[in-house]
């Protein structure tokens, strides 16, 4: 699934948000964090409601990329060059025992 929405800052701005694992897991709908979490690895729940079933699952989230990587006062190699930010989830059901990624 892809989707493109204009962000009106500058690529640094946005860079040093996507690389804050704690704000990135604070944009996810249904996430409730723990507050004994490692610091750079935010922990919790994620529930999921489709139709009439709930599904709860516990997990991690991960942020890999520097906010250094991307284009900054200097220009870039190519004008679209960024290195990218991944984010990765993974997790298990709270009842059962399906994985998630």
């Amino acid at each position: 699934m892809e989707h493109e929405v204009y962000v009106p800052f500058p690529v640094r701005t946005v860079r040093q948000a996507l690389t804050e694992p704690e704000r990135v897991a604070r944009c996810v709908p249904g996430v409730q964090l723990d507050a004994d979490a490692a610091p750079h690895r935010p922990e919790g729940r994620l529930r999921l409601r489709v139709g009439s079933s709930t599904i709860t699952y516990r997990g991690a989230l991960t942020v890999s990329g520097d906010p250094a990587d991307g284009p900054g006062d200097a220009a870039p190699a190519a004008p679209d060059a960024v290195a990218p930010v991944t984010v990765e989830a993974s997790g298990t059901e709270t009842r059962g025992t399906g994985p998630w990624r």
